[in-house]
């Protein structure tokens, strides 16, 4: 029963921590709006991989980082 337990805590940690990151993101896209101020920017952004670049880095640091948290939790 222990181990259902830290399994559904685990779950409930990653949901809230999945809305957290998501709510960050839509705050970081809005306060970094460059659509409106050179489009030009964002094309060669977009075009160089760079936007794709800085996606993977954060996913794999989150991924890491909450992979360690769960080993940690659950030995």
């Amino acid at each position: 029963m222990d181990l259902v337990a830290r399994y559904a805590t685990l779950a409930i940690f990653a949901v809230i921590l999945y809305f957290i990151i998501d709510f960050i993101i839509g705050e970081i896209a809005n306060a970094v709006d460059i659509s409106t101020l050179a489009p030009n920017i964002k094309y060669y952004l977009c075009r160089l991989g760079i936007f794709k670049a800085i996606n993977i880095y954060v996913s794999l640091l989150i991924a890491s980082w909450f992979t360690n948290k769960m080993l940690d939790y659950l030995s």
